[in-house]
């Protein structure tokens, strides 16, 4: 605990000296005698201070500042603050409106509000009048942990005793109204400070940018910021990194470098925030390298790249299936001291178990309990996964026994995974004990758990069974999805409702949920199965034509559908047509190309196809 300078007749200016830790304060007495005490972490601390306080008889402000010191001396030392000042109020140290603000604010940033408001109270009993610095620090408080009713509620009581909230007190509300997604309310209190007399600075527009940014209002963000530049406000480093992180999060990576030239024209140096954004930005549009040259850009500038920046590309090389890269990378982060986090290590594990190199997965796992990192719910979500999609349900059980003797309670992530192993596994019986199991856990299950569920009852057929499930979550306020869709066309096709699927496809084009690439697999592949191949080719033609681009699969299986209807010129004008779309065929594309070439009597030809596919490795010798 810092003791303040006792009471004298004369002292020179009072300053923390820089190399003095946080948790110290030394008082000068004099220029000469120095009293240096450590902040209260015991009650001898405590009375040992209480006895320099009745010794040197300290103001209030003096006793404050032991106060803020105390507070920010140890987690927990709230209740020791307030027990200390009060101690200096029963001493005769008669607190005033800005002792009590000086509560009050420390109080708030700490998040206890029920003490800040009862000091607020305290203060009115007392005949001491709260002011505007009392009400804004109270207010973004409330507006901080996000409880807007009682924010408005202070704001129109302190309207009531007469004081008029500031650009602080609106800018307190316009942040917490962004904060809770009631968009309309902050550009409210906006445009009426502006009608009350109150200029929005800096910080006010800085509020509104992120706001928007967060929800994709780009066209309005760019609108503010002309109207920031008309009013004289000039963006700061806090302004630009908002729109270079909203940019990013867009995906609008041109309009983001565009903000950052701007930033350097304008002389705010870009900082490690601003390269972030632009890494994570490059890296969800797919320019990984573009994201790695930012990296060699930050160094060159004196920027250290910190483990956000890192961990960002390494999970970008894992979510693509480049591990080799993706090691490069910790190595390079490792030799330039920055040490993998457990969010570095949970993408190394997910990355090798999705290009099914289990030991490997297994080898950082272990590695990163043998530095000293703990396994979290996301590491062992992404093994339980891993073993889920390879059907290892076993293992996927051990390691959930595994996780909870460690404290780490299974969440959705964890039973969606093996929903989804026991759908592919078609243990239906076992998903109902499992969704029985999250319900009776207080774990709802959502659209994910039933897309599962929906997608194992319609590839078994049983569509009254589905038509339940969709009822049921529909009931449950969840919309069917593009994958709830497509599941429902291939069990349609399953059973030979060939009518039901056109039907719901078109319900789809023309609804909120479009067909996407996958629904229209579903559909070629439905009616080759059913004995429609014209129709299934016609579709494909349709789709090549729409700008999409089908895999090998696609035409596979229309190609197979065609030959053995007899269709031969119209299979062999697909084989041709997959190639020059830069499609290598596959097998049953190029046997389906032999068998018409020697029920032709074109032996040549068909002699011709398979050496081809002896060099291209799809035959052995």
């Amino acid at each position: 605990m810092v003791i303040p300078l006792p009471c004298a007749t004369s002292f020179p200016s009072i300053s923390r000296p820089a190399h003095q830790p946080s948790s110290r304060l030394t008082w000068y007495i004099h220029g000469s005698n120095r009293l240096s005490i450590p902040l209260a972490t015991s009650a001898a601390k405590s009375r040992s201070a209480k006895t320099v306080m009745e010794r040197e008889s300290l103001s209030m402000k003096e006793a404050l500042q032991l106060f803020d010191e105390l507070l920010l001396s140890e987690k927990g030392a709230m209740e020791k603050a307030e027990m200390l000042v009060r101690e200096m109020i029963s001493l005769g140290i008669k607190p005033d409106v800005v002792s009590y603000n000086s509560l009050v604010d420390s109080f708030c940033k700490l998040g206890a509000m029920k003490k800040a408001e009862k000091l607020v109270q305290e203060m009115i009993y007392k005949g001491i009048s709260p002011n505007v610095v009392t009400y804004s620090s109270i207010v973004d408080g409330f507006c901080k942990s996000e409880d807007m009713e009682k924010a408005e509620q202070l704001v129109r009581e302190m309207i009531c005793r007469g004081v008029k909230p500031n650009v602080m007190t609106y800018n307190s509300l316009v942040d917490g109204f962004f904060k809770v997604g009631e968009i309309d309310k902050a550009e409210k209190i906006v445009r009426e400070m502006k009608s009350v007399g109150i200029k929005p600075d800096v910080v006010t527009y800085n509020s509104l940018v992120d706001g928007l940014c967060k929800i994709g209002e780009i066209d309005k963000t760019e609108k503010i910021m002309r109207e920031m530049k008309s009013v004289g406000i000039k963006p700061d480093a806090v302004t630009c990194n908002t729109f270079v992180v909203g940019f990013c999060k867009l995906e609008k990576m041109e309009k983001a470098e565009k903000i950052v030239h701007e930033m350097i024209s304008g002389g705010i140096k870009p900082d490690v925030v601003t390269y972030n954004s632009l890494v994570d930005g490059f890296c969800k549009v797919g320019s990984i390298e573009k994201a790695k040259k930012l990296v060699q850009e930050m160094i060159s500038k004196g920027i250290k790249p910190n483990i956000v920046t890192y961990s960002i590309i390494v999970d970008s090389f894992c979510k693509s299936g480049e591990m080799e890269k993706a090691e490069e990378l910790v190595h390079e982060m490792i030799c330039r001291g920055v040490k993998p986090n457990v969010m570095t290590y949970n993408s190394l594990v997910d990355g090798f178990f999705k290009i099914g190199e289990i030991d490997k997965a297994d080898f950082f796992l272990r590695e990163m309990i043998s530095v000293g990192i703990k396994p979290n719910i996301v590491t062992y979500n992404s093994l339980v996964d891993g073993f889920c999609k390879l059907g290892a349900m076993v293992k996927a059980e051990k390691l959930v026994h595994e996780m909870i003797s460690k404290g780490i309670k299974p969440d959705i992530v964890t039973y969606n995974s093996f929903v989804g192993g026991f759908c592919k596994l078609g243990a239906m019986e076992k998903i109902e004990e499992l969704v029985h199991e999250m319900i009776s856990k207080g774990i709802k299950p959502d659209i994910v758990t039933y897309n599962s569920f929906v997608d194992g009852f319609c590839k078994l057929g049983a569509m009254e069974k589905v038509e339940e499930l969709v009822h049921e979550m529909i009931s449950m306020g969840m919309k069917p999805d593009i994958m709830t869709y497509t599941s429902l066309v291939y069990g349609f096709f399953k059973v030979g409702a060939v009518e039901n699927a056109v039907k719901l496809v078109y319900e789809m084009i023309n609804g909120e949920t479009k067909p996407d690439i996958m629904t229209y697999y579903t559909l070629i592949d439905g009616f080759c199965n059913n004995g429609k191949v014209n129709v299934a080719e016609e579709l494909l033609q349709k789709i090549v034509s729409s700008g999409f681009e089908p895999d090998v699969e696609a035409y596979s299986k229309v190609m197979t559908g065609l030959t053995a209807e007899g269709e031969w010129n119209k299979a062999v004008n697909l084989f041709h047509m997959a190639v020059s779309n830069g499609l290598a065929p596959n097998v049953k594309m190029y046997r389906s190309l032999m068998f018409i070439f020697h029920k032709k009597g074109e032996i040549k030809k068909a002699e011709e196809i398979l050496n081809e596919m002896i060099s291209k490795g799809l035959l052995e010798s």
